[in-house]
Parts: C-alpha cells; sequence; structure tokens
C-alpha cells in the first residue's frame, strides 16, 4: 500500500493505510471476502503440498496497519489455517505478542521468536558470517540482494514477475 504497487489481483489494491485500516476494523465485507480469497488459495496449495510442510503466514508484509487491524487479520488468517505459525511483520511497530516477529534489514531489533530478513539491504555489502550469527536465535534468516525482487528501471507485477539469476 505505501508504495502503491498491490496489484488488481491483491486485496489492498488501491487502499492507502488508513482505509485499510477502517475496512478491516468496521468488518467491510467485500475487502474481507477477497482478503479470504487469499487465505483459502494458500490453503489450497498447502493441503496438495507434498511431504511434510511447516508454514508460517503473515497476512501482511513490512506493514503498515495498526495493531487491532493486524490482530483482526491475524485471527482471521488462524482460523483457516490454524497448523500455520503467525507471523507479524510490521514495518516500524511492535509485533502483536503470541506471534513470530519479522523485521527485515541488516540490523533488526527482535527477541524470540523471530524471523530476519536482508530484504532491502543488499546482502553482498553485509558481513553474511557476522549476520547469521547475530541471529541464530531466529526460526528463519533470509538473504537478499536487489535482482530477487526483479528490481529494474521499471517496476513488474510480482504476477508477472520472470527472475532470472543474474
Amino acid at each position: 500500500m505505501r508504495n502503491k504497487r498491490c496489484g488488481r489481483s491483491e486485496p489492498f489494491y488501491g487502499l492507502t493505510v488508513a482505509g485499510a485500516n477502517r475496512r478491516i476494523l468496521k468488518d467491510n465485507k467485500r475487502f474481507l471476502a477477497k482478503f479470504d480469497v487469499v487465505i483459502q488459495r494458500l490453503k489450497q496449495r498447502l493441503v496438495s503440498a507434498k511431504g511434510v510442510v511447516q508454514c508460517y503466514v503473515s497476512p501482511c508484509l513490512e506493514c503498515d496497519l495498526n495493531g487491532n487491524a493486524r490482530k483482526k487479520l491475524l485471527n482471521r488468517v488462524s482460523a483457516v489455517l490454524p497448523n500455520c505459525v503467525l507471523v507479524d511483520n510490521p514495518l516500524l511497530q511492535r509485533c502483536i505478542q503470541g506471534t513470530v516477529c519479522e523485521k527485515h534489514g541488516d540490523r533488526p531489533l527482535v527477541s524470540e521468536p523471530c524471523i530476519v530478513d536482508l530484504d532491502g539491504t543488499d546482502g553482498r555489502l553485509v558481513n553474511r558470517k557476522k549476520w547469521l550469527a547475530a541471529y541464530d536465535h531466529c526460526e528463519l534468516r533470509f538473504y537478499w540482494e536487489p535482482w530477487m525482487n526483479c528490481i529494474g528501471k521499471t517496476f513488474i507485477d510480482p504476477t508477472l514477475r520472470i527472475c532470472k539469476i543474474p
């Protein structure tokens, strides 16, 4: 929402943060129906998965929504995907207690349980060994470089991206 990069297929398409907060907190049926479609699609993918799957799910990436709106979305996800680990990924706010806290960058402030991701910080410029050691208490640690988002001269809708390793 913040970057106006949501595609037409995404529930937050065309919404501001304030508008999304209002729709979620007022139980807007149209918004929640679109959100539920995404949850059901994920549920179907998990049901059809082969082998053992550990699911971590966050309803909003680098989320600007307020805590009450995030809680409502997390509860909605949990009702459909009770075996998934709930992840809260607020951009600037504190994580909701009882979730795995996900933060991005090379020096995120997190405590267990946590997920860290270099997203937005070019991993080639980070001492990976030190970074991994600093966050060895986290459940997941993700490496990132700009090419991983197909970042080029023009924005490409995530559903249309075809990334190739440079």
